[in-house]
């Protein structure tokens, strides 16, 4: 039942996308991608930018897609490691075994009502106003 509704949802969408190109109409230009390029010279490092200035747009537009790609996965590998360290209840979990019995033994009731405050942070209803809030 899911997979039909996600499937009628699609097919709305899709139906919509195609009745506002056709009303607006698609300006089908080339995309320009001067200004990004403009940027990645300007924030490269300062023994690269002579050679940034003078290279083709192919060029700079791969290196953009190479660093996107560098970026992707050092998050992946940083977020892959936590979890095995996790699993193998090393690094991460063997930290957060001593955080929690260091806070178990020296809990107060005003320590224990700060960290349930810090705690409400990641609940879900919490999440839901802020994204709600930064989507505006």
């Amino acid at each position: 039942m899911t997979t039909l509704i996600v499937l009628v949802c699609a097919v709305a969408v899709a139906a919509l996308l195609i009745v506002a190109d056709l009303v607006m109409g698609s300006p089908a230009k080339v995309l320009d991608t001067e200004r990004e390029e403009r940027w990645l010279v300007r924030h490269a490092p300062q023994r690269l930018q002579p050679m940034l200035r003078h290279i083709d747009r192919r060029v700079a537009g791969g290196i953009m897609v190479a660093a996107g790609f560098v970026a992707v996965l050092v998050g992946a590998l940083a977020v892959g490691l936590m979890f095995d360290s996790i699993d193998g209840h090393s690094g991460f979990a063997r930290w957060d075994k001593a955080a929690a019995q260091f806070g178990a033994d020296n809990a107060s009731p005003s320590s224990t009502v700060v960290i349930k405050l810090i705690t409400e942070l990641g609940a879900t209803r919490t999440v839901i106003i802020v994204m709600t809030a930064l989507g505006l």
